[in-house]
């Protein structure tokens, strides 16, 4: 799947009437067969430190801030 930064995906879904899955996780342990069903993949969220570990739920808010916004 291509990446695609969260921007773009925003436009996507704002301008899309048909529903969009957002599937959370490093793919790590993910099977090939789901990976190329995926359309996108999101660009990694980065931090200034080199700490490279968020929560699930931290990296749902933050994904779905950058998504979606104030326009919920």
């Amino acid at each position: 799947p291509d990446r695609i930064s969260y921007s773009g995906m925003s436009k996507i879904i704002k301008e899309s009437d048909k529903p969009h899955l957002i599937l959370f996780g490093t793919s790590w342990g993910l099977p090939k067969e789901v990976l190329v069903l995926c359309d996108y993949v999101l660009e990694p969220i980065r931090g200034r430190a080199s700490f490279n570990h968020l929560s699930v739920r931290a990296a749902v808010a933050i994904t779905l801030d950058r998504i979606i916004g104030e326009d919920i």
